[in-house]
C-alpha cells in the first residue's frame, strides 16, 4: 500500500529533450512524425516511450500528455502517464531530501566559520562565502518542493481523469486516493479511500485502506489550544 511533473507540454520542449541511448533513433523518428502532423497521437506515445527507454521521465510524461489530449478516453495511456507523474515525484522526494541534508550542513558550515571569524577578517569571509552556498541549497530546496508538489498534482489530476472514466474501478479509487495523499489533498484522498472500500469491501487492503481515512481525518482535524498555550 503505497503512494503514487508538471510543467507545460509544448512542442519545443519535446524537440528538445534530449536521449542518446536505445531509444534515441525511435524518439528522433516520432519527432519527425510530430512534424509533419502535430496530431498524430501515435507519434507522441511512441516519443513517450523512447524517452522512457532513454530514462528521460519529463520528456516521456510531456509527450504522453500530448497523447492523452488527443486521446482522452484511453485509460491504459492515462495510467502509463500517472505513474510517469508518480515516479517523477517520488525522484523529486528523494532529491528534497538530499537537498535538506545539504542545507543542514550549509546552516552548521555557516556557524561555525562566523564563530571562527575575528572582526580583522577580510569582507569577503568564510561566514560569507558559506551564507552565500547556503543560500544557493535553500534556493534549490525550495525549487524541489515546488516541482514535488506539482509533480503529485498532476498525478492526482490524471487520476481523476481515470475514475471519471470508470467510476466503479476500485483500484482507479485507490490510486486517486493514494495520488490525492501524496499531493496532500486530504479531502479527495479520504473520498476516494471511502469509495474503494464500498466497492471493494472484501479486498486484503480495505482494513489498511479504512486505518489510512481515519488517519487523514485525525490529521485533518483543526487543532485545538490547550488552556493557558
Amino acid at each position: 500500500f503505497g503512494v503514487g511533473s508538471g510543467g507545460g507540454i509544448g512542442l519545443g520542449d519535446l524537440f528538445n529533450s534530449g536521449g542518446g541511448s536505445k531509444g534515441s533513433a525511435s524518439a528522433s523518428e516520432a519527432r519527425d512524425r510530430i512534424k509533419k502532423n502535430p496530431n498524430d497521437a501515435g507519434a507522441y506515445r511512441a516519443l513517450s516511450t523512447a524517452l522512457q527507454t532513454d530514462g528521460d521521465l519529463q520528456g516521456a510524461a510531456t509527450a504522453l500528455k500530448h497523447f492523452t489530449t488527443l486521446k482522452p478516453k484511453n485509460a491504459e495511456a492515462l495510467a502509463e502517464l500517472a505513474g510517469l507523474y508518480t515516479a517523477l515525484g517520488n525522484r523529486r522526494q528523494t532529491e528534497v531530501v538530499a537537498a535538506q541534508t545539504a542545507s543542514q550542513e550549509s546552516s552548521f558550515a555557516t556557524v561555525i566559520a562566523t564563530g571562527l571569524q575575528s572582526k580583522k577578517q577580510s569582507v569577503v569571509g568564510p561566514d560569507a562565502i558559506f551564507g552565500s552556498l547556503a543560500t544557493l541549497t535553500n534556493d534549490r530546496l525550495t525549487k524541489l518542493y515546488q516541482q514535488q508538489q506539482d509533480d503529485f498534482n498532476q498525478a492526482e489530476g490524471v487520476n481523476k481523469s481515470i475514475v471519471a472514466l470508470n467510476p466503479k474501478d476500485a483500484n482507479a479509487q485507490l490510486n486517486l486516493g493514494q495520488a490525492a495523499q501524496s499531493a496532500g489533498d486530504a479531502k479527495t484522498a479520504i473520498a476516494a479511500y471511502k469509495k474503494f472500500v464500498k466497492l471493494a469491501p472484501d479486498d486484503p487492503t480495505a482494513a489498511l485502506v479504512k486505518q489510512q481515512i481515519e488517519a487523514l481525518r485525525q490529521s485533518s482535524r483543526p487543532q485545538t489550544a490547550t488552556p493557558g498555550g
